[in-house]
């Protein structure tokens, strides 16, 4: 019988457990093995916060932008007019482009917040590495004083990818903790498919094949919107995840603004917005959450 009752979440500890028991063979896996992982970017490392923080830190809004196109307007000019922000450019992260919408100084809220492999990430990421080797290595699950810091603040990125944050370890509050979301462990029990892109392309049932491909000669505009609305808004949600779920109206005015003729789009963007809302999300009044 399994031992692990399933969670979204692990310390490095329990991931290193967890892995153990679900590979294959007699390997062990160690905590200097997930961080090795995180390292050659086979994982994402997360940061875990249980308690808000009270001290302001540089924040920024993001939504998915366009590998092809290095920066937009908006981000060049955003840019332009915080040249101190240590958030102002372009964030380039697990094989996707998200340009700050709003850049900002705001308080570090409870959640999962996962660690950019940048160069701040990396550069922490190897530090930790170093104390994992040393023998008699303490545990590293949870952030504390003992932790040499990294010489910049890390990019932390919100779950849903619409919220970045420029954190020193040193700001982070009592009850944070190091590990890995069980998506990312997932992966790598996973067996691998040699499958190329074409062979993938033509297992989808007609349908779904000739709306991929109506996708790609951009003759359905206005799915490619919702499809990207869907990213920002409900991609990596669960219910009961901890956090407000979006208002319809809000993501409508997101869609909206983002129409060829913002002034006559107003019914689409609403019927977009309650397409994508899962149906386990409700509409009404929600319960408290952490935001």
């Amino acid at each position: 019988m399994n031992r692990f009752i399933q969670k979204s979440w692990y310390t490095l500890t329990e991931a290193a457990d967890y892995l153990t028991h679900n590979s294959q063979g007699d390997t062990t896996v160690t905590t200097s093995d997930i961080l090795q992982l995180a390292m050659d970017r086979e994982i994402t490392l997360s940061i875990r916060i249980t308690q808000a923080g009270d001290t302001p830190l540089p924040f920024a809004e993001l939504t998915l932008g366009d590998l092809s196109i290095p920066e937009t307007e908006q981000s060049k000019k955003l840019r332009e007019s915080n040249p101190s922000h240590p958030l102002s450019d372009v964030l380039l992260f697990e094989g996707e482009q998200f340009n700050p919408i709003f850049l900002g100084n705001g308080d570090i809220y409870t959640g999962i917040w996962d660690i950019a492999s940048i160069v701040s990430g990396e550069r922490f990421l190897g530090i930790l590495w170093d104390i994992s080797k040393l023998p008699d290595a303490p545990s590293l699950d949870r952030l504390d004083a003992t932790i040499p810091t990294p010489p910049y603040p890390l990019t932390l990125v919100a779950s849903n990818r619409d919220f970045a944050l420029s954190a020193p370890i040193e700001a982070m509050p009592d009850g944070s903790y190091l590990g890995v979301r069980i998506t990312e462990l997932s992966e790598l029990l996973s067996e691998p498919e040699n499958v190329n892109a074409s062979d993938q392309l033509k297992a989808l049932p007609d349908d779904f094949r000739a709306l991929y491909e109506a996708l790609g000669a951009d003759e359905l505009p206005e799915m490619d919107l919702l499809i990207t609305a869907w990213r920002k808004y409900w991609k990596g949600r669960t219910p009961n995840d901890g956090k407000k779920y979006p208002i319809n109206s809000e993501v409508a005015d997101w869609v909206k603004n983002r129409m060829d003729r913002p002034e006559q789009g107003n019914n689409k963007a609403k019927a977009i917005a309650s397409i994508i809302r899962p149906t386990w999300a409700p509409t009404g009044r929600q319960p408290n959450r952490n935001q």
